[in-house]
């Protein structure tokens, strides 16, 4: 790997563009965190969002063109999306009395999942943003699902064992068709390759990339 050369900052949560060209990372402004967008051609950032309010945890959409993120600015953290380049406001894309954060849209842009009140998968229709469907819903902490590229299957991070979080993978949508335990004593932070291939990555206890 190859350190970046731009300013040392806490970064968190780091997204890169499904285009390859930005990342959207959260940093600290002001004392809250806000999103930021890194440019990897240009080694420039700028400020998506702003204000006295947490916006976190950036996910791109599929045409890289918005980010989806979670800001308590309405009170609770509600899921919003906002276009890369800052040329548009924030749009409330799902808002509910309890936590609602984006973990990845479908394939196909259609559909979001959302994780959702610090416990459960489920997933939004774009096109009818009033529902959240369920997707994975249990007395376990589901969290940071990710659909693969070909749209066949959902992996996520589980509490399940008791022990430490595991990466789990899952038929989609019909996640009750298969299940398989992907990680062996641990694993946080799953991740599938680019479109065109459906290699998955997690980050073992040891901090190794597996």
């Amino acid at each position: 790997h190859e350190t970046l050369p731009i300013e040392p900052q806490t970064y968190n949560y780091a997204r890169v563009s499904p285009d390859g060209t930005r990342v959207a990372v959260e940093r600290m402004t002001s004392g809250n965190r806000d999103i930021w967008i890194l440019d990897l051609n240009r080694l420039t950032q700028t400020q998506l969002t702003e204000g006295p309010t947490e916006d976190i945890l950036p996910t791109w959409s599929t045409d890289s063109r918005r980010v989806f993120f979670a800001s308590n600015r309405a009170g609770t953290f509600d899921v919003y999306s906002q276009a890369a380049d800052g040329a548009s406001s924030a749009k409330l894309e799902f808002g509910g009395p309890d936590f609602q954060a984006p973990s990845a849209p479908t394939p196909d842009g259609t559909r979001l999942i959302v994780y959702d009140r610090y416990q459960d998968l489920t997933v939004l229709d774009l096109a009818k943003p009033g529902r959240l469907e369920p997707i994975l819903r249990s007395e376990f902490d589901e969290r940071l699902g990710e659909i693969s590229p070909d749209g066949k299957w959902i992996a996520y991070e589980s509490d399940e064992s008791g022990k430490e979080f595991e990466i789990i993978l899952r038929s989609f949508p019909n996640v009750n068709e298969r299940r398989e335990i992907v990680s062996v004593n641990g694993g946080r932070f799953p991740r599938w390759s680019r479109k065109g291939g459906n290699e998955l990555y997690y980050v073992a206890p040891n901090g190794a990339m597996m």
